[in-house]
Parts: structure tokens; C-alpha cells; sequence
């Protein structure tokens, strides 16, 4: 594991409040290009097929922006995300990805809230965006905890196998539950 990837301790040992520096060392947690990744990278997780991508260039459009995030153009992924959404609104898959950008990347908790909102509304569960919305939650601090482990729940109910899930899910049961045991357990199966 390297260090831009590593879990660190995020909430102090004296409180399950978050610190000031606490958000900047999760969003490190996540990486820029794990962030990358998760933008139509790689795994297919399950989500209703009636709500999938209508349109075949939206889909092509959220690929075309992973790509430019992979090489840190932020602008122009989210430039193709808009234009995803406003030509597909039904793309799932392109709400969450813009949600995901405007939080890792533009700090816009208020923006990727909204977009993830507009994901859920299309498909209640879509992984990703109940992962990505579990994890602003987390990253906001302890008195989101609760909201938290909700999307992480559901969202390991639609695929128990969503590592995200699982180590952000784990983060939270051992940093803010102070529940080691049940962290090594969702540590345990992400990494198998």
C-alpha cells in the first residue's frame, strides 16, 4: 500500500469528532487517482437494468471523462459529465461520476450531494452512488455517521462484494463506532 492510499487516522483520539485536518487526510485516502478509477473505471456492480444509460453517447461521455480525470483534467471531465446529463438525464451512471467529481475534486459537498440525490431518485440502488454518498457523509464527520453506515448497508445489500463499500464502511465502524472487530471483519472480505 502506498501512502497517498493508506487509511490514516482521520477523527482525533479524544473525540469521534472530525478535525479540521481530519477531511483533508480522508479526501487524501481517497486519491486522485483511485477517484479515477472509480469514474467508469473498472468493476460493474449491479443496478436495476431498466434504469440503466439510455443513451449509448452518455455512456461514452462518462468514459471519455474518466479518462480525462486519469490525466488530471478535472475541467474537461466535468464539462462531459453536463453534457452527459443534459443529453441522457436518465444516465445513472453519469450523475453519480459528476457528484463524485464535484466532491473530490472541486470540494463541492453541496453539488455532489445534489447530483447523488438526482442518481438515487433514478435508481435507489445504484452501488456506486450509495458508496460515493456514504462517503461524503463520512467525510463530513461524526454527526453524518449515522446517514453513513445507511448507504454503505444499503448499498453492500445490492452488492456485498462493493470493496469501497466495505473499507469506507470499515473506516467508519473503527474510527467512529470504536468497533475494531467488526472493521477487521468488512477489512477482512474487502480484501478477499
Amino acid at each position: 500500500v502506498d501512502a497517498k492510499t493508506a487509511p490514516c487516522i482521520w477523527w482525533d483520539n479524544t473525540s469521534s469528532t472530525a478535525t479540521k485536518s481530519s477531511a483533508t487526510k480522508l479526501s487524501r485516502f481517497q486519491g486522485k487517482n483511485r477517484i479515477a478509477r472509480r469514474l467508469i473505471g473498472g468493476e460493474a456492480h449491479p443496478e436495476t437494468p431498466e434504469r440503466s444509460c439510455t443513451d449509448l453517447s452518455a455512456q461514452d461521455l462518462c468514459h471519455k471523462a474518466a479518462s480525462f480525470v486519469r490525466k488530471g483534467d478535472a475541467k474537461r471531465a466535468r464539462k462531459l459529465l453536463e453534457t452527459a446529463v443534459s443529453e441522457d438525464p436518465t444516465c445513472v451512471q453519469a450523475w453519480c461520476n459528476l457528484g463524485l467529481l464535484l466532491q473530490s475534486w472541486y470540494k463541492d459537498m453541496a453539488g455532489a450531494t445534489s447530483h447523488y440525490e438526482q442518481a438515487l431518485a433514478l435508481n435507489p440502488r445504484h452501488a456506486d452512488t450509495l458508496c460515493n454518498y456514504g462517503f461524503l457523509h463520512l467525510s463530513t464527520g461524526a454527526q453524518s455517521a449515522s446517514r453513513a453506515e445507511d448507504l454503505f448497508r444499503r448499498c453492500l445489500e445490492v452488492d456485498t462484494t462493493h470493496t469501497d463499500a466495505l473499507c469506507n464502511y470499515g473506516l467508519l465502524k473503527y474510527q467512529v463506532a470504536r468497533d475494531p472487530a467488526k472493521a477487521e471483519d468488512l477489512f477482512r472480505k474487502a480484501l478477499a
